[in-house]
């Protein structure tokens, strides 16, 4: 792989990484607000789909990171 383009995935990669981040910093700050006692809303649906989602994501990055 070129070392320019290297690079540009390793930028890109690491941006993807911070707004994951960011995503769950805001599903963890919805969990602990709301809590158990509103599970079974959608908002709270979303907020776990969110976390299992990002975790996914976080795990396809670092193993891109391994392949760049």
């Amino acid at each position: 792989m070129k070392p320019e383009i290297k690079c540009g995935t390793s930028d890109i990669l690491c941006e993807a990484r911070g707004v994951i981040n960011q995503l769950r910093a805001v599903a963890s700050v919805w969990d602990r607000t709301f809590g158990i006692k509103d599970v079974d809303t959608e908002e709270q649906a979303l907020c776990w789909l969110m976390l299992n989602l990002s975790t996914e994501a976080l795990e396809l990055i670092r193993k891109a990171e391994n392949i760049t």
